[in-house]
Parts: C-alpha cells; sequence; structure tokens
C-alpha cells in the first residue's frame, strides 16, 4: 500500500530554492509540453529523524544530439513544482537523496532517473523510481554463535580493501561495529573496490574465536549478508555463510509538487508585518515560466504591474511601485512612498495576482504597517464602561515620545494620551474614562448621569502625535453595537403579552386575566408609523376592586383568584450602558375615576400614567400583589439601589405621563438614565425591567377607568 504526501509551494509563502534556469534550448522559442515530476524512495525514511529528500537535488535535462544538457535544478527535490513547462523535445529527470554516509546503519542514499520524451501542448507525467545506491551489509548471528561464544562477540565491516582491527576501531577508515544482528550501509570511497570483515568473539569454553573476510567488488543496490555459525571445522571454529541478493524495501513514498509563481519579501516572512517608513517595500517574484501578469490589491484598490510582460510604467509610477526585472521569470517588486500613502494608518494587507504565460496562476498575501491612527476595533472598546483605548500605528524608528490625541467630532479641545508599543509596530493608548454629573433624584438619593465617555453611535476622531508634532491626518471612528429591546417594535401579534397566558411569558407580560382581558393587546394607530403596537387600556367596573389599570411590563404575570401576582424581571445580556429609553406613544389621560385601596391621588383630579426602565441585577423576580386586600410588595426604582430585597436597582429612566397627547400621531419620548453605580454591571438572572401603566398608581386601584395609551418602537439611546 502507498502512502503519497504532497509537498506544495504555497502562493506567496514558500520561498521559491530555485531561480528560472533559461537557455537557448530550452527556453527558445517552439511549442510547449506540460511536465509533472514526481519520485518514489524506498524505506519508510520519514518515520525516522533522519530524512534523505532533506539532502536530495532534482534536475533535468535537455537531450539534444545524445547529450545531456542542465537545464533546470531543484534542491532539495521537495521544491520541485508539479508543473513545469518546456519546449517539446527529449529529456532526462535525475534525483538523488541522502547525505551520501559512507557507512551508517540509518542514513541511506538514493538515485534514480529517467529518459522521456515531451510532445508540444501535451501533460506528460514522469515518476522517477529512486533505488538505493549503497551496498548494504547484514550480519546474522546463527544461535550457535550466541551459546558457544557465551563472553561476547562482534564483527566489524569496513569500506576497505583488506581488513584491519586497528583501522576499525580507530574509525580511519568507514567502519560499522555489529554487536547484534542488524543492516548497515557502505558508499565505497572513489579508491576503494572492497568491503572487508572481522569477526571476534570469546567462550567460557571454547577460547577465542576470529576470522576476517573480504566481499569483493560489492555490487551497489546489492544486499550481502553474512551470517556467522560455530562449528568444529579443519580449519578453525567459525563457518560463514555469504548470501547475495537485491536490496529491496516497500516503495511507500510519492511526492506531488504545486507550480504557482511565487513571491517572497526582501528582508522579511511574508508571513511577518512588514514596516514602511522612508524606504520602499520589495518583494521578489520568481516563476518557472516567463511571467505576464502581475497585480497588487490593496485599501479596495487593484494596481497593475505587468501586463503581457510588459511593465505598465505610467501606471505603475504614479502609484509608487516599480518593477525590476532581473529575467524573464523573476523580478523585484518596490512599492514607495506614493503607494503607502493611498493607504490610512494601519496593518494593511496586499494581495497579489501573478499569472505566466502559461495561464498558471499564483496568489500571495503579506502584511505592512503604514503609520498613522487606528480606528479602533470592538475589542478595544468597553461599551458599558464607556471607555475605549486607542490606538496607532508608529514605523519611525527614531520616535521615543508617543500619544494619541482624542475628541469628540465637533469639539475644539483634544485630549492627549500617552501610548506604549503592544506589538507588531502598534502603540496602545491609555484608556478613555467617562466622566459623570452627580445629583439628586426626587427620592433625595443620589445618582448620576454620563457627562462624557465612548458611547456607541457617536463620533470620535483621534490623531497620532509625536509630542508636539502631529502625524498623518485625524481619522474619525464610531462604535457600533448590536443591542436591540427584544420585540421593541410590537409588530408581533402573537406575544404572551397581548393574550391571557402570561404565566411564563419569554419577555413581555400583561395582566390581562378572565375579568380584564383587554388590560394589553395587539393594535394599530395611525400615526405611529408601523403596522402593529401595543394598546394600554383601563377596566372599570370590576367586582369589588372597581379599577385594573391597563399595563406592559417585561415579566410574568399570574392569577389566583381575586389578586393577581406581577413578578418583575427579564434577563438581559447587556452589551454597552444605555443613556436613555425611547418609545412613540399616544396618551388619553382622564381624572380620578376609582380610588378602592386609598392611592395617592383623590377622585376627581388629573390620573397620570407611568413609564420606567430599571437596569437590575436581581437573583428572583420581584413580585408585586394587587386586587382584593390592596397592594403588597410595591416598588419604584427611584427609591434607591437597595430598595428590593432580590439585588441592586443600577440604574433607571423613569417619566410620569400627565396629558393627553394632541391630534392624532403619536409623539417620540426619550427618557434619561440615572444610575446609582457606574461602574457595576449586570451579571444575575434577571437584569432588566421595563414598565408602562395607564396609571401610575393602578397597583392600588387608583386611576381613571377610561385612559388608554398605544406604545410601539421601544429602543435605547446612546
Amino acid at each position: 500500500m502507498k502512502q503519497f504526501l504532497k509537498y506544495l509551494l504555497l502562493a506567496g509563502f514558500a520561498v521559491a530554492a530555485a531561480a528560472c534556469s533559461k537557455d537557448d534550448t530550452a527556453g527558445g522559442e517552439g511549442p510547449m509540453g506540460h511536465l509533472q515530476v514526481g519520485f518514489s524512495l524506498p524505506g519508510k525514511t520519514r518515520a525516522a529523524a533522519y530524512d534523505a529528500l532533506e539532502k536530495s537535488t532534482l534536475r533535468i535535462y535537455k537531450i539534444e544530439n545524445g547529450a545531456p544538457q542542465l537545464i533546470r535544478k531543484y534542491y532539495p527535490a521537495t521544491e520541485t513544482p508539479s508543473d513545469i513547462y518546456l519546449i517539446a523535445g527529449d529529456y532526462r529527470v535525475t534525483v538523488d537523496a541522502g547525505d551520501k554516509s559512507e557507512a551508517t546503519f540509518s542514513h541511506k542514499t538514493y538515485y534514480g532517473e529517467q529518459d522521456f520524451t515531451l510532445e508540444a501542448q501535451l501533460a506528460k507525467i514522469v515518476v522517477v523510481e529512486c533505488k538505493i545506491t549503497n551496498t548494504a551489509v547484514r550480519i546474522v548471528y546463527d544461535q550457535t554463535v550466541k551459546d558457544k561464544l557465551d563472553q561476547g562477540y562482534l564483527a566489524y565491516v569496513s569500506a576497505s580493501d583488506e581488513f584491519s582491527r586497528t583501522e576499525a576501531e580507530n574509525n580511519s577508515v568507514p567502519t560499522l561495529k555489529y554487536e547484534k544482528d542488524s543492516t548497515g550501509f557502505f558508499l565505497l570511497p572513489a579508491d576503494v573496490s572492497n568491503i572487508s570483515w572481522g569477526f571476534y568473539g570469546t567462550g567460557t569454553y571454547n577460547g577465542s574465536v576470529s576470522r576476517t573476510g573480504v566481499i569483493q567488488r560489492p555490487v551497489p543496490g546489492k544486499q550481502y549478508t553474512l551470517t556467522f555459525k560455530y562449528s568444529k571445522t579443519p580449519d578453525g571454529h567459525l563457518n560463514v555463510d555469504i548470501q547475495t541478493r537485491e536490496y529491496e524495501e516497500k516503495f511507500d513514498d510519492n511526492f506531488i509538487f504545486s507550480p504557482q509563481p511565487t513571491i517572497t519579501g526582501e528582508g522579511f516572512n511574508l508571513d511577518e508585518v512588514a514596516p514602511f517608513f522612508d524606504q520602499p517595500v520589495r518583494y521578489k517574484l520568481t516563476s518557472i515560466d516567463d511571467i505576464s501578469e502581475v497585480s497588487v490589491t490593496a485599501g479596495g484598490k487593484t494596481f497593475g504591474i505587468l501586463d503581457a510582460g510588459a511593465i505598465l510604467a505610467p501606471d505603475a509610477a504614479a502609484n509608487g511601485i516599480s518593477y525590476t526585472a532581473i529575467d524573464a521569470c523573476s523580478g523585484t517588486i518596490a512599492l514607495g512612498s506614493e503607494f503607502f500613502a493611498q493607504l490610512p494608518g494601519g496593518i494593511h494587507t496586499l494581495s497579489f495576482a501573478m499569472r505566466d504565460k502559461s495561464s498558471v496562476e499564483g496568489k500571495a498575501a503579506g502584511r505592512v504597517a503604514v503609520q498613522g491612527a487606528v480606528a479602533p476595533s470592538d475589542d478595544d472598546y468597553d461599551l458599558w464602561g464607556n471607555s475605549a483605548r486607542l490606538k496607532a500605528i508608529v514605523t519611525d524608528p527614531a520616535v521615543e515620545s508617543v500619544s494619541i490625541k482624542f475628541r469628540p467630532a465637533g469639539s475644539s479641545e483634544w485630549q492627549y494620551l500617552p501610548a506604549t508599543p503592544s506589538g507588531n509596530y502598534t502603540y496602545t493608548s491609555t484608556e478613555v474614562l467617562p466622566t459623570w454629573d452627580e445629583q439628586a433624584n426626587s427620592a433625595g438619593q443620589t445618582v448620576y448621569q454620563l457627562a462624557s465617555g465612548i458611547c456607541p453611535g457617536r463620533q470620535y476622531e483621534s490623531q497620532l502625535s509625536f509630542g508636539d508634532t502631529d502625524c498623518g491626518p485625524a481619522i474619525a471612528f464610531s462604535p457600533t453595537v448590536d443591542q436591540s429591546i427584544p420585540y421593541g417594535d410590537m409588530e408581533d401579534s402573537g406575544l404572551s403579552c397581548f393574550g391571557t397566558g402570561n404565566t411564563n411569558a419569554p419577555c413581555w407580560a400583561s395582566g390581562n386575566n378572565g375579568m380584564a382581558k383587554t388590560l394589553c393587546t395587539f393594535s394599530s394607530f395611525a400615526g405611529m408609523g408601523g403596522s402593529g403596537c401595543a394598546k394600554l387600556a383601563a377596566k372599570g367596573g370590576i367586582v369589588i376592586v372597581g379599577l385594573a389599570a391597563g399595563n406592559l411590563f417585561t415579566g410574568t404575570f399570574s392569577q389566583s383568584g381575586t389578586t393577581g401576582t406581577a413578578s418583575f424581571g427579564q434577563p438581559y445580556d447587556w452589551k454597552a450602558r444605555p443613556h436613555s429609553f425611547r418609545l412613540k406613544y399616544h396618551a388619553t389621560i382622564g381624572n380620578i375615576d376609582n380610588n378602592t385601596y386609598d392611592g395617592p391621588i383623590g377622585k376627581g383630579n388629573p390620573d397620570k400614567g407611568r413609564f420606567f426602565v430599571a437596569i437590575v441585577d436581581w437573583g428572583s423576580r420581584h413580585g408585586v400583589t394587587s386586587g382584593v386586600g390592596g397592594a403588597k410588595n410595591v416598588w419604584d426604582p427611584v427609591n434607591g439601589m437597595n430598595s428590593v430585597s432580590e439585588g441592586k436597582i443600577i440604574g433607571y429612566a423613569s417619566s410620569f405621563i400627565t396629558e393627553s397627547t394632541p391630534g392624532d400621531s403619536m409623539v417620540e419620548v426619550e427618557l434619561p438614565f440615572y444610575y446609582y453605580d457606574t461602574q457595576l454591571k449586570p451579571t444575575n438572572t434577571y437584569t432588566l425591567v421595563i414598565s408602562l401603566a395607564t396609571s401610575a398608581y393602578g397597583d392600588y386601584m387608583n386611576g381613571c377607568s377610561s385612559n388608554v395609551i398605544y406604545a410601539d418602537d421601544m429602543s435605547w439611546g446612546y
């Protein structure tokens, strides 16, 4: 069974081992043929530490008038392209592999060659079978030797015409020492014709035994097996049986190679970031066949370099690109200041596309650092903490003091942030931190509003600076975040809140129940701008309690007899801290006509609706029970960070709706957030509460039974 190993010259990353070699015979005019070369080596050499292919050479000769002329040479042979284009004719390919050790147990050497004819415009696959060129000598010790020479035995085998134990033991001739059954491999020096050997052993009852001999004119590729037996004979105690056969091992390695034109960095590897400062960045291009087309793409724009083998001089020069041909199939590309001036600061990927005259394509990519400020990536922002670290690319080796200037777009004041190296010519600034305005809310609690900081959707500018000297233009950037309110557009008529099944509501719930089914329904409104919205309508005339306020909230609702419990809170993954809560609404607000459980607004006075949002860090939902017997566990986020037992209230936004909306269109409002804690980010089970009600004190059955609020398009403001 054969095992196949593929060695590919990956476009743009593998260094071409041999430049294109052309001569009048192989590279002249004439019809072309397509050659694919593979070769096999006997033995599983790649499983061991020694790999003969690491020291291998493949040569291609053009045969003219019976004489071979070298036209291609690849070292190591594993760098040979699998597709080679040559003019039609007679050729020979040779492969030699191995380190040519003269005496070794493992470092075998191989050679193979194959003659072939390449026909015009046809593909030719040539496989070169490489055979061992060493002479193999195997020593086998018969059991009689092991039994009779019980105090020890060994044999030396030397690449020498006559055996000398002294020379063998001091390694003055290539020698292997066999202490057990094994096979060694020999290449004879130029002045040596034979392989000689010597055997030495000692037995307790048989004394010392020695024997020497010579293998006359050994044949490369043959294996000579010397089997030593102990027996009484007229001329001694040791018989040596020598057998000769072809040395063979399983052929299990074939090699297939890739043909593309390749490009490498001059003075740097393509997998490294190359800096551009004041000297061109250079790339070396090599190909097996004549190069026809070359282009480079950077910053979304493609620049032509070669077309039909000709340099696009005006276009390339105008863009800071030059090409210097070494020969028809190799050259150097230089990208200068005019080229990189078209790119903003940053690490840019340059994509090269190449084609040779046989339409074989190659591609490569490399990265170049261009000096200047860099727009932050998502990883550079902390949008909950309203902070960021800014970045710039610095390639000037003489720079010592680096800072990055920062300001909100439209501001005239710059903030200078010291910057330090963070790898690959990148400098990272100290953190841009938010500022907060402190105040007391209506309940006397200390709260904070964000005054400045990094927020999604807002515009900012940064610029690289060396001391008092600006480098490059200021760049604009704006963080983005994907953080919507689930079903905030109220377009899904199947939401739990629009029916009476709210005990396990996944997001929105309402107090709809058997006695009041229309506290929250799916509806539409002429001026809302969408096809659906939530209609919150109060219900009067309810037995005993008299009133239920229209309501919509995130959480669950359950009813038990004449009481209902609204459990506030749903899980929410906060990615960015909101600055405000936005929604559209239309309200009809009347006077109080019900106050069953002594709410704060007396009958006949104007009622008011209530919207609020709370960012919470709760381990369980907060339940408010109302109905017969009054209200229990009523809460208000304005009352403080620790005003409920389920956990902390981190921040809130709140508004009372005191007037009916004029006209027949919705109005858009924006409720600012106030924070009790400017650092804490919610991580507990329940993190979001949104509550909308037609009567602010509906839990006390205190409100107007004709109040109606249409609500739609809830979202965050930043």
